[in-house]
């Protein structure tokens, strides 16, 4: 089935979230497909007062407004869906505009794995992805003494764009690896929620030696070693701190 490409991308300014992009190359779809971006519906709760005492004259109330025959955008449609669609596995069109079949959800707890943001339903990914994860996270303990992943966005069920955030994620061949390493306990719900990545920076152009060690390079190494990788992204302080050490 062709490579699935992989990258782990260190976020700016936090510098700590990495993101995955295995191989099995995305199944090309319309080059001028494009998505939908509408506005989410709010719901409005009126309240009325009433007296005891005689009430002033009131305007007639005004008529209710036509509802808008408009449809939901991709966005709002593709994050409503908890569920990969029943179909063989298989990556449509490209990382930022695409859509995902077979999904496959990584477990939110595993030996050497925990999934943060819960409450996105942004674990799942091609079956690739999942295996490419789960091995990422064992060698990464057993080899190199990494404490366990932190993984953040995957993709959604069935891929697609999605409400916040990433651009790419769509066809469930990218996922983002936190440079923070897994606390010995399991986290709470609310704290995968509340918990930020730890910045890797001293500042905009140099890494913090104390925080981005020998451990979070051989974590990077590690995920770039294996073939069914394309390509890995980190920031362009952390890059060029790997490149020196490389010297």
């Amino acid at each position: 089935m062709g490579r699935l490409p992989f990258s782990l991308i260190a976020l700016l300014f936090w510098s700590g979230v990495a993101a995955a992009q295995t191989q099995l190359a995305p199944t090309a779809a319309e080059p001028t497909e494009s998505a939908t971006n509408e506005p989410a519906e709010t719901e409005i709760v009126e309240s009325a007062e009433t007296a005891a005492v005689e009430l002033p004259e009131r305007k007639p109330p005004k008529a209710p407004e036509p509802k808008s025959d408009k449809l939901p955008g991709a966005r709002e449609l593709f994050a409503s869906v908890p569920d990969a669609a029943p179909l063989a596995a298989r990556a449509i069109g490209f990382y930022s505009k695409g859509c995902l079949a077979g999904g496959v959800a990584l477990p939110l707890n595993g030996p050497d794995w925990q999934v943060m943001r819960t409450s996105r339903n942004r674990n799942w990914g091609s079956p690739q992805l999942i295996d490419y994860m789960t091995r990422l996270a064992s060698d990464a303990r057993a080899l190199d003494g990494w404490p366990g992943l932190l993984v953040g966005d995957m993709s959604q069920p069935r891929g697609g764009p999605m409400l916040t955030g990433h651009t790419s994620h769509q066809v469930g061949l990218d996922a983002d690896i936190w440079l923070t390493p897994m606390p010995d306990r399991i986290l709470t719900v609310q704290e995968r929620e509340d918990l930020r990545a730890e910045s890797m920076l001293k500042d905009p152009l140099h890494v913090d030696p104390e925080k981005f060690t020998d451990l979070q390079i051989k974590l990077i190494r590690r995920a770039a070693s294996y073939p069914q990788v394309a390509r890995i992204f980190v920031h362009p302080a952390i890059k060029k701190s790997l490149c020196v050490r490389a010297r």
